[in-house]
């Protein structure tokens, strides 16, 4: 799975390598399983779980993170799906990639959705990533629906 030592492939890379058939995914468990186990050993409590870029909602890669945290007393995985909608001063390019996680959340809970998975209805904040505003803030918060969402604030620079 590694590029090169200690180095892993870029997300594009990842999901080309996904499409055609070059990931294991036993390896990647394992990668995944390590990680899980060197928190534990700090002596807290794994609460949540999620992931560099969303990569966890990818289908293959959330049927791992359910199976090796199905035993795990409460802890939630995110759940990166957000609004449809494509919103003002949101990039095209950054709506088509929202519109692709929600499409990978939506197959991934689809896939696997075990008994007492603990997952919120989604999350906002990420459409305006980089360039939160105050009126956008007002503005995601004046639209989440009733439920439990996750709440991503990445503010703007300088300002």
């Amino acid at each position: 799975m590694l590029i090169k030592q200690d180095v892993f492939p870029a997300q594009s890379e990842f999901f080309k390598r996904a499409l055609l058939g070059r990931i294991s995914w036993d390896e990647v468990e394992r990668e995944i399983a390590v990680q899980i186990a060197r928190f534990q050993q700090t002596g807290l409590r794994l609460s949540h779980l999620d992931s560099h870029q969303h990569l966890h909602m990818f289908p293959p890669v959330f049927q791992i993170v359910t199976r090796l945290t199905r035993g795990m007393d409460q802890v939630w995985i995110r759940n990166s799906a957000g609004p449809w909608r494509k919103w003002p001063g949101v990039r095209t390019g950054q709506w088509f990639q929202r519109l692709g996680l929600n499409l990978a959340c939506l197959w991934a809970r689809g896939l696997c959705n075990p008994p007492r998975l603990l997952m919120p209805n989604g999350m906002y904040g990420f459409e305006v990533g980089g360039s939160l505003t105050r009126s956008a803030l007002e503005q995601i918060l004046r639209e989440i629906p009733d439920g439990l969402y996750e709440l991503s604030c990445h503010p703007g620079e300088g300002g």
